[in-house]
C-alpha cells in the first residue's frame, strides 16, 4: 500500500469515526428558546429579572384558562372544576405556586381588625346563597380579581401557575407535558380550555424546530442532489460534495451537544445553511478534477498512482480560489461575534466552524475519496468535459457580449444612472428607519397556528399574557409606607391606563394598602345595611315626605355638608388615632337611617357630578358609596390626609401604614421586598399586546411620570419577560450596524489584497 493510499484511508477511517462519535451527542443537544437565554448574564436587564425572581418570586408564569360555553363560570360545577385543577397543578414538579379562583385571598375588616380568607370559602358548597356571595365578593375587590381571576363577562376564569425559575429547558418541558395532560383529561366535560404564557411559547418553539428541521433539511439535500446530477452527472460528482456538507452539519450540530452549547430558534438554520453554503467548495474540487482528468489523460490509459497523483494535484491546483470563497463566507459570518446576544453569537461560532469545517473536508475528504476510487474511462470523461467545455464557451461569449453592451448603455448614461441610484439610495435609507424590529417570540408563529388563537382569546377576555414589572425603590428601609409615595403609585397606574389601551391590568402594592384602609373603616358590623325599598311616590314626591321607608330621614344629611353625617350618627367600627389640631376625623351616616326624595336626589346629582364628564352606572354607585362611606368606601384610598383621618402629620400617616402591614395577616411576597418595612416595591403590569414598541412606550410614559411626580429619593425601574423582549430589540438594531460593519471591512481587506488595490476594496465594499 502506497503512502498516498494510507494517508487516503487514515483521512477516510477519521472523518467516519468523527462523523460516528459526534452523531450520537445530536439527540442529547438542548433546546431552549427562554428569552433569558438571549441575554448574556452581566447585562442589565438580565440582571434586573434575576433580582425580581430572587426577591418577588419566579417571573415565568403559565396561564391555563376554563371557560363556560353556556353562561357564567361562577357555577357550582365550574368551581369544583376550577378547585380540582388547582390541586393537580400545584402537585405538578417545577410549579410552585397556583392562583385560582378557588385559593386566592380575600382581605376582610373585622371586630379584631383585619383578615385574610379565601375567596371561595372552605363552607361553600355551590348553593344559590353561596354562589352570590361569591360573586358580590368578586364585585367587592374588581381591582384585584377583574380580569385576572375571572374575565370582564364573568364566562371564563384563568389560573395562574408560578413556574420555578431554575428549571432546565428539558424539565421546562417536561412540566409543559404533565399540565398539558391534566388540561386534556378536563376535555369534554362541558368547558373549554386554553393555555398560554412563556413556557407555551418555549414548548410550541421546540416543536415548530423539530418539525421544520424534519422537513428542510430533506428538502434542500433534494435540491442540492439535483443540481450536482445536472452539473456532473456522474456518481462521484453528485454524491461526493453532498456527503462532505451532510458531514460537516453533523459535526457542526454535534460539536454543540457536546459543548452544552443550547440550540436555539437562531440555531435551527445552521444545518440547512451550512448543506446549502458548504457544497460549493466540493463542486470547485470535482469540478477541478474532472477537467484535469480530462486534459491530462483524454483518451490515453491512466495507472492508479497517475490518478492518485493527478488527484493531489487538482487539489493542490484548486485549493487558493477555494480557500478565497472560504475565508470570505468566514468573515460575513464571523462578524456576527461581536453581537452580546448569545444565540446570535453562538450562530457565529459554530457557522463559522461548520464554513471550516466543510472547507476542510472539501480539500482533504474529497481527494481521498477520489484516490481509491476505481480508476475512470478517459474516452468517456472526454466526450462530457468537451461537451461541459462546448458550453462553457458559448455561454462565456454570449456573456462577453452583454457585458460590452452593459458597459456602452452605462458610459453614456452616468448622469442618469448617478441619479436614479442616489434616488433609489436615499429611498432605501430612509426605508431603513421604518423597519419593525420585533423579537418577540409570539411574533415567530403563525396567526392561524392554535398558540396564536389561545393567547388571542387570553388576551381579549383577561388582563393579557406579556407580563412586566415596575420596581419602585426607596432610600432606606421602611421608605414605601408613606403615604406620599404609595398616592404617586397609585397614580402613576391611573395615567398609564388612560394612556396605554393595552395595558389589561395592573395591580400595585398601593391596591392592598388601600384595600386594608378601607376594611379598618367599615361601620360598625353589627349594623345590618340600609335595605331601602320604594313606596308609592303619591304626592308626597318632593315635597320632603320619606322617599324609602322608615323615619328621621330629615337628619341623614346636613344642609352645610352634603354627605356629612349628624351629631348622633354611629362612629367607624375601626379605631383611628386621636384627633390632631388638623381637626376630628369625618363622620359618615348611619346606614339604618332613611332619605327623604329631596336628600335622595341630591345624592344622585352629586355623584353624577363627581363621575366626570363621562358617567356611567358604575362611576355613579361608586360616588354614592363613597359618600355614605358603604363597607368603608369612603377610605378606599391611600390615607394623603391629616384632618381625615385626624392625625397630626404626614408621619402618623405612615406609622398608621405601618400599623396596617402589622394586622394583615396574608402574605405580600409579590409585591414588597419586606412585610412590614419595605424598601421597595412592585407594580404587576400585564399586557395584551407582545409589540416591543408598545411596551416600550409604556415603559418610557412609567419613567417620565416617576421624574416629574414622584418624592425625591425614590426611582422606578422595569424589569420581567417584557421589558427582556423590548432590551432584546434594543439589542439586536445596534449588533446588527456593528456585524455589517465589521462583515464590509472584512470584505475590503479580502478584496484589497487580492487585487493588490485599495480602490478595488472600497468599490467592492461599497457595491456591498
Amino acid at each position: 500500500m502506497s503512502q498516498k493510499t494510507r494517508r487516503a484511508w487514515a483521512i477516510i477511517v477519521s472523518v467516519a469515526v468523527a462523523t460516528a462519535v459526534l452523531g450520537v451527542f445530536i439527540p442529547k443537544i438542548i433546546l431552549d428558546n427562554d428569552v433569558k437565554a438571549f441575554f448574556p448574564h452581566d447585562h442589565p436587564s438580565y440582571k434586573r429579572m434575576q433580582e425580581l425572581d430572587d426577591i418577588y418570586g419566579s417571573q415565568i408564569f403559565l396561564v391555563v384558562s376554563i371557560s363556560n360555553p353556556n353562561g357564567s363560570i361562577i357555577k357550582k360545577g365550574a368551581v369544583d372544576r376550577i378547585r380540582d385543577l388547582t390541586s393537580r397543578f400545584e402537585k405538578v414538579d417545577g410549579v410552585t405556586a397556583v392562583k385560582s379562583l378557588t385559593n386566592i385571598d380575600y382581605l376582610v375588616g373585622g371586630e379584631d381588625g383585619m383578615s385574610s380568607e379565601p375567596l371561595v370559602p372552605e363552607s361553600f358548597e355551590g348553593t344559590s346563597e353561596d354562589l352570590s356571595a361569591l360573586e358580590e365578593r368578586i364585585v367587592d375587590w374588581s381591582s384585584i380579581y377583574d380580569r385576572v381571576i375571572v374575565s370582564d363577562d364573568h364566562a371564563s376564569s384563568e389560573m395562574i401557575l408560578t413556574v420555578d425559575q431554575h428549571l432546565t429547558p428539558g424539565q421546562l418541558t417536561a412540566l409543559y407535558r404533565e399540565v398539558r395532560d391534566v388540561v386534556d383529561d378536563c376535555k369534554g366535560d362541558g368547558f373549554d380550555y386554553r393555555i398560554a404564557g412563556d413556557p407555551v411559547l418555549s414548548q410550541m418553539a421546540q416543536d415548530y424546530m423539530r418539525s421544520d428541521l424534519s422537513r428542510l433539511i430533506p428538502a434542500v439535500t433534494i435540491v442540492v442532489l439535483l443540481c450536482l446530477y445536472f452539473s456532473f452527472r456522474t456518481l462521484a460528482g453528485t454524491l461526493l460534495p453532498l456527503i462532505t456538507v451532510l458531514i460537516s452539519a453533523i459535526w457542526t450540530v454535534g460539536l454543540m451537544a457536546v459543548t452544552g452549547t443550547h440550540f436555539t430558534v437562531v440555531s435551527s438554520c445552521l444545518p440547512v445553511l451550512l448543506i446549502a453554503v458548504g457544497s460549493a467548495y466540493g463542486i470547485h474540487v470535482l469540478n477541478h478534477y474532472y477537467e484535469e482528468l480530462a486534459h491530462e489523460y483524454g483518451d490515453k490509459p491512466i495507472t492508479k498512482d497517475e490518478h492518485q497523483e493527478m488527484v493531489y494535484q487538482a487539489a493542490r491546483g484548486i485549493r487558493k480560489p477555494v480557500l478565497l470563497a472560504g475565508v470570505t463566507t468566514i468573515i460575513g459570518f464571523a462578524s456576527t461575534f461581536t453581537s452580546p446576544i448569545v444565540p446570535l453569537k453562538t450562530f457565529a461560532i459554530f457557522s463559522t466552524v461548520g464554513v471550516t469545517i466543510s472547507l476542510i473536508l472539501a480539500l482533504t475528504f474529497i481527494p481521498a475519496l477520489l484516490s481509491l476510487r476505481p480508476i475512470p474511462s478517459g474516452g468517456r470523461m472526454v466526450k462530457r468535459i468537451s461537451s461541459r467545455k462546448t458550453n462553457a464557451k458559448e455561454s462565456k461569449s454570449l456573456g462577453v457580449r452583454a457585458a460590452v453592451r452593459m458597459n456602452e448603455f452605462t458610459t453614456r448614461r452616468t448622469v442618469t444612472l448617478s441619479v436614479i441610484v442616489a434616488v433609489v439610495v436615499g429611498v432605501a435609507v430612509w426605508g431603513t428607519t421604518r423597519i419593525n424590529i420585533e423579537s418577540a417570540l409570539l411574533s415567530y408563529f403563525p396567526k392561524e397556528s392554535q398558540l396564536r388563537r389561545d393567547v388571542e382569546y387570553i388576551d381579549q377576555r383577561f388582563a393579557g399574557s406579556n407580563l412586566m414589572s415596575l420596581v419602585v425603590r426607596g432610600e432606606e428601609k421602611g421608605e414605601l409606607t408613606d403615604p406620599q409615595i404609595l398616592k404617586s403609585m397609585d397614580d402613576l397606574t391611573v395615567y398609564l391606563a388612560e394612556r396605554h389601551p393595552e395595558i389589561g391590568k395592573m395591580v400595585s402594592y398601593s391596591d392592598f394598602i388601600k384595600r386594608m384602609n378601607k376594611v379598618m373603616h367599615v361601620p360598625g358590623s353589627e349594623e345590618p345595611p340600609m335595605e331601602p325599598s320604594l313606596e308609592s311616590a303619591g304626592s308626597g314626591a318632593g315635597t320632603g315626605d320619606s322617599f324609602f321607608s322608615g323615619d328621621g330621614a330629615s337628619s341623614f344629611f346636613s344642609d352645610a355638608d352634603f354627605g356629612a353625617a349628624s351629631n348622633d350618627a354611629a362612629p367607624p367600627a375601626a379605631e383611628v388615632p386621636a384627633a390632631g389640631p388638623q381637626g376630628r376625623a369625618p363622620e359618615y351616616p348611619d346606614m339604618n337611617e332613611t332619605l327623604t326624595t329631596a336628600q335622595a336626589l341630591d345624592l344622585f346629582r352629586k355623584a353624577f357630578v363627581e363621575a366626570g364628564p363621562n358617567p356611567s352606572v358604575n362611576k355613579m354607585l361608586a360616588q354614592i358609596e363613597k359618600s355614605v362611606n358603604y363597607r368603608g368606601a369612603a377610605y378606599d384610598e391611600i390615607p394623603v390626609d391629616p384632618a381625615k383621618y385626624a392625625v397630626v402629620d404626614a408621619a402618623e400617616l405612615k406609622n398608621l401604614v405601618a400599623q396596617y402591614l402589622v394586622l394583615y395577616s396574608g402574605s405580600l411576597n409579590e409585591y414588597a421586598n419586606d412585610a412590614l418595612q419595605p424598601s421597595e416595591a412592585r407594580i404587576s403590569v400585564q399586557l395584551r399586546t407582545h409589540e416591543t414598541s408598545k411596551v416600550d412606550a409604556v415603559i418610557k410614559d412609567a419613567e417620565a411620570f416617576a421624574a416629574r411626580n414622584f418624592p425625591q429619593g425614590y426611582t422606578i425601574e422595569a424589569g420581567g419577560i417584557a421589558e427582556l423582549e423590548v432590551a432584546l430589540t434594543s439589542m439586536i438594531t445596534t449588533s446588527q450596524i456593528s456585524s455589517l460593519a465589521i462583515s464590509l471591512l472584512g470584505v475590503f481587506i479580502v478584496l484589497a489584497i487580492a487585487f493588490h488595490s485599495l480602490a478595488a476594496g472600497v468599490i467592492g465594499a461599497i457595491t456591498l
